[in-house]
Order: structure tokens, then sequence, then C-alpha cells
């Protein structure tokens, strides 16, 4: 079920913020992913989340880490990749799922609904990016 705006857009505003803490203390979602030993990223949502995530990977040399990105609104003749990462239907995920790929989901507000489908479909290693955030998040709390 989606969730009403004003709860998305709270909800992307406590990530902001707490991503630009993690940022201030020198947390990176990319270094999170290697301390976490990951090789494999898809990121689930073409949203400017995942631009900002395509971004720092890019920054950071890693780019290579991310497999593919995949959405509901990409079907067969429509985009073909999205910052040169492969762009998939949700069918066509576990081509791209090693069983070691972390699947991120960006989309807010239908972040959860989501995550619930794809490990319904039986992919391991689901996150959300609150999830992720405030995992992350946890590790700088008492600063």
């Amino acid at each position: 079920m989606e969730e009403k705006l004003e709860d998305v857009l709270q909800c992307k505003f406590n990530i902001a913020m707490r991503w630009i803490r993690l940022l201030q203390h020198g947390k990176t979602i990319t270094k999170y992913i290697k301390n976490k030993n990951i090789n494999s990223i898809i990121l689930y949502g073409i949203t400017e989340i995942t631009v900002n995530i395509i971004d720092e990977f890019d920054e950071m040399g890693e780019i290579c880490r991310l497999k593919a990105i995949a959405d509901k609104k990409i079907t067969k003749g429509g985009i073909s990749s999205f910052y040169d990462i492969p762009c998939v239907s949700p069918e066509c995920i576990q081509d791209y799922a090693a069983d070691d790929a972390w699947i991120i989901v960006t989309p807010m507000g239908w972040h959860r609904e989501i995550s619930n489908e794809l490990r319904a479909m039986g992919l391991k290693n689901v996150i959300t990016i609150e999830e992720l955030i405030y995992d992350m998040y946890s590790e700088i709390e008492h600063i």
C-alpha cells in the first residue's frame, strides 16, 4: 500500500539528514558495502537516491560493483542502460542477482512493498535505502 505523501516526505527528510551526518563522519555507502565484503549491487528504482548512489560509487572508483538497475517502469523496448548500468525489469532481476548480490530498494513510499515483493520472488539480501542508512547511522549514533 502506498504511503501518504507527508509520510514519504518525512521519511526522505530523515534519510537525507542521517546521510549528511554520515558523510560528515566520513561514512559512505561505498565504504559500508566494501566493509561488508559485498561485491555485487542491484539498485531497484530509478530515483534521485539512485543517482546519488551511482555518483558516490563512481567517485570512489567502485562503479563496477553496480550490476544492474531494476524498475517496474522498465519494459522490453524501454531504456537499456542508465549511467551505463544495465536496466532490467523486476522479472529479469534474478539474471543479475548472484548469490552474494545485494538489492538496494530506493523508491520512497513503495520501498517496503517492493522489498516484500522481491523477497517473495526468492531474492535474498534485499535492503531498503531506509534500512541501509539507519544501519550505517547506528554506528555513529553515540557520537
